[in-house]
């Protein structure tokens, strides 16, 4: 393979492989992924930039997990809304809106946020180490399964901003006008932050706040445990019991998907691998799905399965007999999220045509296979993210695909997807069946990342449905929160404005460059050019005194500024010291009421968390119980099936046992009377004479082959019934054979589940080939009538032509004794 085919990677080996030069460009570094060599000097703001250092994408992302109703969503920097759909990447800027009686769950790393409905959420920032959303009306529910000292989770609100000191479990309640917000502290313990004043809740509390200074809104009436509680319940208990969390890193999104829909299985060379279940003959990774533009990492894909999105971000994929494995890399470190961990085929020079136009295709990039983003990043991210794709990082020598090269996934047939440019851009579906042989043949153009198509502004919903926002959400996203640090920023799409520079949109609209960055206003020039990016994402919070952190986008006030605030400080905390003395003062007399009234309030809360605690341990046990008459349902009616399919199959092959003994009993019927009937032919013909005989000689020999025929056939019909019957009485075999492996893994809850599919799958394939025997069968009888038919038809003819052939010889003897006759008479005349 040339150089030009080679790119660098890691930053250690960069001076080494270009000082060895193309000579040594395939030796294999055990240290350093197989295929790192020098990069294309005309892709500099990729690796060889030191600018680039400082503009790697975050490596954590979030995505819709689960969801029941409506939810929409309008990408970050674009004023369109639009249905969302499971596997979508959710960043900063983005905005959700769950309808009313529906409901969603978003994962990021080991953050989970679930939503009510009536709800309106953004989400502020999204980055390796903050997880911060603003919350202006509806329910949410938080559950922080880890927390490190250097992330940090926030939830603004119209009234505080809620900032989670350790991992719990936490809900806030905003009103539908924004005026008040409740807290659920479950577990856990969170500080809460105002405009100027801060406060501490534990595990157990509950509060309601107005205004925008903490302001105690009174107990009220709280409402009790609702559905929502029972499905967040069930999401929780769902997430500890995940089997796919032995596997992968902890702080992955979207394994726990996994577990419902494949199997895991460990492998020598690999590690862990998943494999999905039930996928149709054909089926590819990155082929049933869509494209969308998310910034800054461009070109995303949005998989259709509800597994897709962490086998479509993280690891890669392995091709393993006539399956599909996914390798999800050493379970320890943080995972790196990628928008696409695909190979796109095609170089520079070389263009692919689909129907009648250009079209782009790619395949699964391979373990052993470096993945190069097209977007701006560092040597080191770029290490980062190929290093941890094989298990205990990269392969060694001596594994699977040692011998098997590069792009070893490029060459399995079907692995190649790929559509019209012009549906790619406008984020249409994949359609099925598309591939073709050739395109594994042409130049190999890995090494660019991604095609270098510009998006239009449908691409940033990827081809989801647009639609308005009802007024109450709109009302809602208008709303100002109180934030305890910065939110974030949305910079400018530097790789959009470059593929619009050097690329096209195939002729799906203008190109789409990206929000206008902040200070920056469009000229006369910029208008008379054409449609123009919308401004900039501005998050409407108000930043918390009481914060450590109060800096705002990058914005520092002046020593003025300072002072004056410091001065403000110093007054509001006297104002506060001499309030607080009156109140001192005048609530003197009523402290032992209220150390009273502070007693029963406590024996109130240990009551109702003893209460809690028993609810709690009350719906787990009914849930498992719930969980074990669901297992003994199934087992009994696998067992009601199972009977029902011997007897099925008892009385089917009774039926066929009969069937082919009336079809004996018919043949030696007819074979009797063919018989008897060929002795009163024979007898009748040993009457005629010598050349009649030899007619009939010879008709006799053509009669005898095809009764030697006749009996092949029968002979062959035999023998395929009794083939038949010999494979339904090994097919039988294997239903108990399965039955009883199934009986002796029913403690094992997924094997099975998995067991229980094959025994239905073969099932369907048992009765498929039933239909196919009976349809041959049916077939074969037909043949059968067919040939007799056409032997009595045979019959029948012979008859006929012995008939005339008697009655010609019985006129010949008539004119014979007619011409004798005559003669005599002739003999008589002529004596006389």
């Amino acid at each position: 393979m040339s150089s030009r085919h080679r790119f660098a990677l890691a930053p250690f080996a960069l001076v080494a492989i270009l000082a060895q030069g193309q000579a040594h460009a395939q030796d294999y570094n055990p240290g350093v992924p197989p295929g790192y060599m020098q990069q294309d000097p005309s892709d500099a703001n990729v690796l060889g930039d030191p600018s680039a250092m400082a503009a790697d994408p975050p490596s954590r992302i979030a995505t819709v997990t689960d969801m029941a109703g409506g939810l929409s969503f309008a990408p970050a920097g674009a004023d369109e809304w639009a249905a969302l759909g499971p596997n979508r990447p959710i960043t900063t800027g983005d905005r959700l809106w769950v309808d009313p009686g529906g409901r969603a769950e978003l994962h990021a790393g080991t953050t989970a946020v679930r939503l009510g409905g009536g709800t309106a959420v953004a989400i502020l920032n999204l980055d390796d180490r903050t997880t911060q959303v603003k919350l202006t009306q509806g329910t949410l529910q938080l559950r922080v399964r880890a927390l490190p000292q250097d992330q940090q989770v926030e939830i603004d609100t119209p009234n505080l901003a809620f900032v989670p000191r350790e991992p719990g479990d936490y809900r806030l309640d905003v009103s539908p006008d924004g005026t008040t917000t409740l807290v659920t502290m479950r577990h856990g313990s969170a500080v809460l932050y105002g405009d100027t004043r801060s406060i501490e809740l534990e595990r157990g509390q509950r509060m309601r706040f107005a205004g925008t200074d903490l302001a105690d809104a009174g107990a009220g009436s709280y409402p009790a445990p609702d559905s929502f509680d029972q499905w967040t319940a069930m999401r929780d208990a769902r997430e500890d019991a995940s089997v796919s969390a032995r596997y992968v890193p902890p702080g992955m999104t979207g394994y726990t998907a996994l577990d419902d829909y494949g199997d895991w299985q460990q492998d020598a060379g690999y590690g862990a691998v998943w494999f999905p279940r039930a996928m149709p003959a054909g089926w590819a990774p990155y082929s049933v799905g869509r494209w969308a533009w998310v910034a800054p990492w461009g070109w995303t894909w949005i998989d259709d399965a509800p597994w897709g999105f962490a086998p479509a971000h993280y690891g890669r994929w392995a091709h393993f007999g006539n399956r599909w494995g996914w390798v999800p890399g050493p379970r320890g470190g943080q995972p790196c999220y990628a928008p696409a961990v695909v190979g796109f085929i095609g170089g520079a020079g070389t263009t692919i045509r689909i129907g009648t136009g250009p079209g782009v295709a790619w395949y699964p990039l391979g373990p052993r296979d470096a993945y190069r983003p097209v977007y701006r990043a560092s040597p080191g991210y770029v290490n980062r993210i190929n290093y941890h794709a094989v298990n205990n990082g990269w392969i060694r020598g001596g594994d699977r695909d040692r011998d098997r090269g590069r792009w070893a996934n490029r060459e399995v047939p079907g692995a190649i997807s790929g559509m019209p440019s012009r549906n790619f851009v406008e984020g249409r579906p994949v359609p099925r069946g598309s591939y073709r042989d050739e395109w594994r043949h042409l130049p190999a153009g890995e090494g660019r990342g991604a095609p270098p198509m510009a998006p239009v502004k449908t691409s940033l919903i990827g081809g989801a449905r647009p639609h308005g926002l009802p007024p109450m959400a709109r009302d809602g996203f208008e709303r100002q929160a109180i934030a305890a640090h910065p939110p974030g920023r949305i910079g400018p799409d530097e790789l959009a404005r470059r593929f619009a520079r050097e690329g096209g949109t195939a002729g799906a609209g203008p190109a789409w460059r990206g929000p206008v960055p902040d200070g920056r206003r469009q000229d006369a020039g910029s208008q008379r050019r054409g449609p123009q990016p919308v401004q900039g994402w501005q998050p409407d919070v108000r930043m918390s005194q009481a914060a450590p952190d109060r800096r705002f986008s990058g914005q520092r006030p002046d020593d003025g500024q300072r002072q004056q605030q410091a001065m403000q400080r110093q007054q509001f905390e006297q104002q506060r010291q001499l309030q607080d003395q009156q109140r001192q003062a005048a609530d003197f007399r009523q402290q032992q009421q209220q150390a009273m009234q502070r007693q029963r309030d406590d024996q109130q809360r240990e009551l109702q968390n003893q209460q809690r605690q028993g609810y709690e341990q009350q719906r787990r046990m009914q849930f498992d119980q719930q969980r074990m008459e669901q297992e003994q349902r199934r087992q009994l009616d696998d067992q009601r099936r199972d009977a029902m399919n011997r007897q099925q199959f008892d009385q089917q092959r009774q039926q066929q046992e009969r069937q082919q003994q009336d079809m004996q009993r018919q043949a030696q019927q007819r074979q009797q009377q063919f018989d008897q009937q060929r002795q009163q032919q024979e007898r009748q013909q040993q009457d005629m004479q010598r050349q009649a005989q030899q007619r009939q000689q010879q008709f006799d020999q053509q009669r005898q082959q095809q009764e030697r025929q006749q009996q092949d056939m029968q002979r062959q019909q035999q023998q395929q019934q009794r083939q038949q019957l010999e494979q339904a009485r090994q097919f039988q075999e294997q239903q108990r054979q399965q039955f009883e492996q199934q009986r002796q893994h029913a403690l094992q809850r997924q094997q099975m589940e998995q067991q229980q599919r094959q025994a239905q799958e073969q099932q369907r394939r048992f009765q498929e080939q039933q239909q196919q025997q009976q349809h041959q069968q049916q077939q074969q009888q037909r043949q059968a009538q067919e040939q007799q038919r056409q032997f009595q038809e045979q019959q029948r003819q012979q008859q006929d032509r012995q008939r005339q052939f008697q009655q010609q010889q019985q006129q010949q003897q008539q004119r014979a004794q007619h011409e004798r006759g005559r003669d005599q008479q002739a003999r008589n005349n002529d004596g006389r």
